[in-house]
């Protein structure tokens, strides 16, 4: 399975229980993620597989592994889709 990593071009930081990104290649372009979303992307500090955030996130949230399974490759398609996440090889 292939590892995800945060882009190396992002400052973010946790206020609030919600996660500010600022992207310095889409001209500092900001995005503010609830506190679902920005869990899982601060656990991307570190490269991780899908499977391994969906476990962070039924431990963390006491979910079923199908809706956790389901957040987690809905936002990491959205975050790819932004341009803040990539596959570790890349």
């Amino acid at each position: 399975m292939e590892k995800l990593k945060i882009k190396s071009h992002l400052a973010f930081n946790n206020i609030n229980n919600e996660v500010v990104v600022i992207d310095f290649e889409a001209e500092r372009q900001f995005h503010k993620l609830n506190e679902l979303a920005g869990f899982i992307f601060l656990n991307m500090q570190n490269e991780t597989t899908s499977n391994e955030l969906v476990s962070k996130v039924c431990e963390e949230y006491d979910v079923e592994i199908q809706t956790a399974k389901l957040d987690v490759d809905n936002l990491i398609a959205e975050l790819k889709n932004l341009n803040l996440i990539t596959f570790a090889h890349e």
